[in-house]
């Protein structure tokens, strides 16, 4: 049983049903579909002591790509670092 470390009183049903949903959340893009097709990451860093970018592709399900597309790509204009995550559908064998 979840017990909340103050008052030694367990989690009401609703604090339960948020904690869920919170977690649910955060694991939905991440669950693979059926019929989710495979896409293509291609990532392309830069860090501020290499002056020649790094690329490198990955095949990941269509929603992963997108949430790390929306979660990892950065730039700053300061120090020339960026990183950039493109999704392409991936080629058919």
């Amino acid at each position: 049983m979840f017990i909340h470390p103050r008052s030694q009183a367990r989690f009401t049903w609703r604090e339960k049903l948020i904690a869920g949903a919170v977690a649910l959340g955060f694991a939905l893009p991440f669950i693979p579909l059926p019929d989710t097709a495979m896409t293509q990451m291609k990532i392309i860093t830069r860090d501020r002591g290499n002056p020649t970018p790094i690329k490198f592709t990955a095949e990941t399900p269509r929603s992963v790509c997108r949430v790390l597309a929306f979660s990892l790509a950065f730039e700053d204009h300061g120090t020339g670092e960026y990183r950039r995550v493109v999704c392409k559908q991936a080629l058919s064998p």
